[in-house]
């Protein structure tokens, strides 16, 4: 089996000497390089390509956070080691792995590393190829759970589609949000291409529908036609939007 490739980000010596010791107890880790910031932190991830960040919040000259957005969307796992716990929250909104507290306990990040591995193995398994669904025209409608039951709505009439895990949220015009156990990428193969348009992993928007975008550092704010209804974009899909706006046609 291939060793697990980590990289150690933090701005401290003695903190990236304690993790060097820590894993040094797991046979099958592989440090293949430690940075103090974020921009040698991208620059190695982008030579090394790790399995796994070990990495720091608050570092100088930014942090954990802002690391994360310049590698988006092609991330790896996330465990983040710091000697705060009112992060855990926003650590785990980004879909990190772990969160663990300085001084790391060896116990502690035993349980880490065997959800790492865990998680190593299911993202190696094949996956059975899912049945394939019709391709959606702008005219069709299509089924919604709702309730107990379901409702048809109209492909026009959906505004976005957001992911939410395995899920996804699917919003119509009329204000309604219905979850739908479908992932967001079978909605980007069976919407109609003209009329939708993927952002990012995470948000699909219907083109028509938006009325004006407010670019706010680092993202931005899509206002639709339908009253009350806007969606907050992150940096990667604030660009993607602004990259396909700049673009002829």
């Amino acid at each position: 089996m291939s060793p697990i490739r980590c990289l150690i980000v933090d701005d401290e010596r003695l903190a990236r000497q304690v993790m060097r010791d820590l894993l040094a107890a797991q046979p099958d880790f592989q440090i293949v390089a430690e940075a103090a910031d974020i921009v040698e932190a991208a620059e190695e991830v982008r030579q090394h390509r790790p399995d796994v960040l070990f990495l720091d919040i608050q570092m100088p000259g930014g942090d954990g956070f802002q690391l994360l957005d310049l590698l988006a969307p092609d991330l790896p796992f996330v465990v983040f080691v710091t000697a705060y716990d009112r992060h855990a929250l926003r650590a785990f909104e980004v879909n990190a792995l772990d969160y663990l507290v300085k001084p790391v306990e060896p116990s502690r990040l035993v349980v880490a590393i065997q959800r790492l591995r865990q998680r190593m193995s299911a993202a190696a398994a094949p996956e059975p190829a899912p049945a394939a669904l019709p391709t959606l025209l702008d005219e069709d409608r299509v089924l919604l759970p709702l309730g107990n039951s379901g409702c048809f709505a109209p492909v026009r009439d959906i505004l976005h589609v957001t992911a939410q895990g395995k899920y996804s949220v699917v919003r119509l015009r009329d204000g309604r949000e219905v979850i739908v156990r479908e992932p967001l990428a079978s909605w980007s193969a069976r919407l109609p291409a003209g009329l939708f348009a993927p952002l990012d992993r995470g948000c699909i928007v219907q083109w028509k529908r938006i009325q004006r975008a407010d670019f706010t550092a680092p993202g931005a704010i899509l206002v639709f036609d339908a009253p009350g209804c806007e969606l907050t974009l992150g940096r990667t899909a604030a660009q993607r939007l602004r990259d396909l706006l700049a673009s002829p046609g």
